[in-house]
C-alpha cells in the first residue's frame, strides 16, 4: 500500500534491518563491561525467546509482549526470593495442563 504512494519498501526494510543491527551492536558495546564474554552466552537468550514465543504465541506481537513480561517478572522474583531456582521458574509446567 505504501509502495503504491511512491515510498521505496525495499529501502525502508533495508534501514530498518540497518538500525536494529545498530541497537543491537550498541547494546553490546553498552554491555560489555559488565559481562564477561563466554562461547555459548547467546544460548540462554535463544531459550528465553523460544520460551517467550511458546507462551505468547507464535505471530502475535501482543502476546509475545505479555509473555516477555511475564518471563522477565517470574525470573527477577525468582532470583529475588528463591536464588536457587530462580532459572527452575520459568520452565514449571502450567498447572491447569495436568487437572
Amino acid at each position: 500500500m505504501v509502495q503504491a504512494l511512491g515510498t521505496d519498501v525495499d529501502l525502508v526494510r533495508t534501514g530498518v534491518f540497518g538500525f536494529g543491527c545498530a541497537m543491537a551492536a550498541l547494546g553490546g558495546v553498552l554491555a560489555a563491561p559488565l559481562v564477561t564474554a563466554f562461547l555459548g552466552m547467546g544460548t540462554t537468550v535463544v531459550i528465553d525467546a523460544f520460551v517467550i514465543v511458546i507462551i505468547g504465541g507464535m505471530g502475535s506481537f501482543l502476546g509475545s509482549l505479555i509473555g516477555s513480561i511475564l518471563v522477565a517478572f517470574v525470573q527477577v522474583l525468582g532470583a529475588y526470593y528463591f536464588q536457587d531456582l530462580a532459572l527452575a521458574f520459568m520452565y514449571f509446567p502450567d498447572a491447569d495442563r495436568f487437572w
